[in-house]
C-alpha cells in the first residue's frame, strides 16, 4: 500500500492551546443522555432532573467509571443517531447535553470531553460549559453554520461520513465503490474546513451510517486507505449491526462485546487512532496488548534472540 497521503500527516491535535499527540491509539467512552440510543447500556441521566424514562445510570458515576478504566475522551450526546431515530428538537438536545457536560467537567476538570452533535448552537454552548471537541455524525451537512462555528472556536472536529439523516440513511447505502466514494466525500468536506482555517481534524468512516454491514467490512478491511488521507482515524463499531447481523443467531447489542473487541483490534492493526466504545476497560486492554505486540524493543529483542540462536548452531 502506498504511503502517499491526500493531506499533510496529522500527528497531534490542539485543545485550548495544549497539544495532544495521537502517536498511540486513544479510547473514547460513549455517554448517551438519551432515552432511545440503540444500546441501552450507554444511556445515562443526571440526578438533578433525569432524562425521560431511560437512564438507569447517573452520568457522573458512569463517567467516573470510564475515567478510572482509562478513557482518554468522553463523548456526550443528547440525540440518538441510530437508523430510523426520530429527530430531536434543538431545545430538547440542549436540555439533555449542556447540564450533563457541565456536571462531568466539574467532576473531572482535566478530562477531555467531546459533544456528539450536528447542531452549531449545541456545539457552541457545549464548548462554553467545558467540552473540548465536536463529534459530528453529519459531516457538516445538516447545519450550514457548524463549519464556521468549528473554525471560529478553533476546536478539534470529528468529520464523519454519512448520508441523509438517521430517519432515512438506511435507504442511501448505494455505492459503486464504497471505499472510493467515502474517501472522496470525506476529502471534499475536509478541504472546505482546511481552506477555512481548521486543521485539527479527525475522520470517521461512519460505520452503520448509510452503510450496510457488508460495506462496513469493506471499509474496515481497507482502513489503511483512510489512514493514508493524513488525519487520525476514529473507528466506531461498538456493538453495532455489522456485528449483530453478521453473527445473527442469539447475538444482540447487549452481548456483542466479543465481536466488538475483534473488530476494534483489526481496526488498530489497520491504523485506527481512536476507538469509540461503550465498554472502556476492554478497549483499553486491547490497545495495551496491541501496543505490546508492536513494541519496537520487543521486536528487536526477538530478532536478536533469533540471530543468537542461529549463530550457535
Amino acid at each position: 500500500m502506498s504511503k502517499n497521503t491526500l493531506f499533510p500527516i496529522k500527528s497531534s491535535l490542539r485543545f485550548q492551546g495544549k497539544l495532544l499527540f495521537v502517536d498511540r491509539p486513544l479510547v473514547m467512552g460513549i455517554l448517551n443522555v438519551t432515552p432511545d440510543s440503540f444500546y441501552a447500556g450507554s444511556r445515562v441521566g443526571f440526578s438533578a432532573r433525569g432524562v425521560g424514562h431511560a437512564p438507569s445510570k447517573d452520568v457522573v458515576e458512569q463517567a467516573r467509571q470510564m475515567v478510572a478504566e482509562g478513557a482518554d475522551i468522553l463523548d456526550i450526546g443528547g440525540c440518538s443517531t441510530r437508523p430510523g431515530a426520530p429527530a430531536v428538537s434543538e431545545r430538547e438536545e440542549l436540555e439533555r447535553v449542556i447540564p450533563a457536560i457541565r456536571l462531568v467537567k466539574r467532576a473531572f476538570p482535566e478530562q477531555l470531553i467531546s459533544v456528539d452533535t450536528w447542531r452549531a448552537s449545541v456545539a457552541e454552548q457545549a464548548m462554553s460549559v467545558g467540552a473540548d471537541l465536536i463529534n459530528d455524525v453529519s459531516g457538516g451537512r445538516l447545519d450550514p453554520h457548524l463549519f464556521e462555528t468549528v473554525v471560529r472556536l478553533k476546536v478539534p472536529y470529528i468529520l464523519m461520513h454519512s448520508r441523509g439523516t438517521p430517519e432515512n440513511m438506511a435507504s442511501m447505502a448505494q455505492y459503486g465503490d464504497v471505499l472510493a466514494e467515502v474517501v472522496l466525500e470525506l476529502s471534499d468536506r475536509a478541504q472546505i474546513l482546511l481552506d477555512a482555517g481548521c486543521s485539527d481534524l479527525i475522520i470517521d468512516p461512519g460505520f452503520g451510517f448509510a452503510k450496510t454491514p457488508e460495506q462496513g467490512f469493506q471499509l474496515l478491511n481497507q482502513l489503511d486507505t483512510l489512514v493514508n488521507m493524513g488525519f487520525p482515524v476514529l473507528v466506531g463499531v461498538s456493538r453495532k449491526s455489522m456485528i449483530t447481523r453478521t453473527l445473527s443467531v442469539g447475538v444482540e447489542s447487549h452481548n456483542a462485546l466479543w465481536g466488538t473487541l475483534v473488530l476494534n483490534t483489526l481496526a488498530l492493526e489497520r491504523g485506527a487512532r481512536i476507538l469509540r466504545v461503550h465498554d472502556v476497560a476492554p478497549a483499553v486492554q486491547a490497545v495495551r496488548l496491541w501496543q505490546k505486540v508492536h513494541d519496537p524493543e520487543l521486536n528487536t529483542a526477538s530478532v536478536c534472540s533469533s540471530l543468537s540462536k542461529q549463530n550457535t548452531l
